[in-house]
């Protein structure tokens, strides 16, 4: 579950992202870009996840 303060603090650096483009990008732009900072601690979790099992089965291989 998302807290309300991770979500504040994306639309935070999203609002600083559009901010930072000397031509205002299209809502479709701005809507892509919030999506893009809620996905990248996805694949975070998702990589280390996948580090994890992979540090378990290393003993199990050699």
């Amino acid at each position: 579950m998302i807290s309300r303060r991770t979500i504040r603090v994306k639309v935070m650096q999203t609002l600083y992202s559009i901010t930072t483009f000397e031509n205002m990008p299209a809502p479709a732009v701005q809507a892509s870009l919030l999506q893009q900072h809620f996905d990248q601690p996805r694949r975070l979790l998702v990589h280390l996840l996948w580090l994890l099992t992979e540090i378990l089965r290393y003993p199990e291989k050699y």
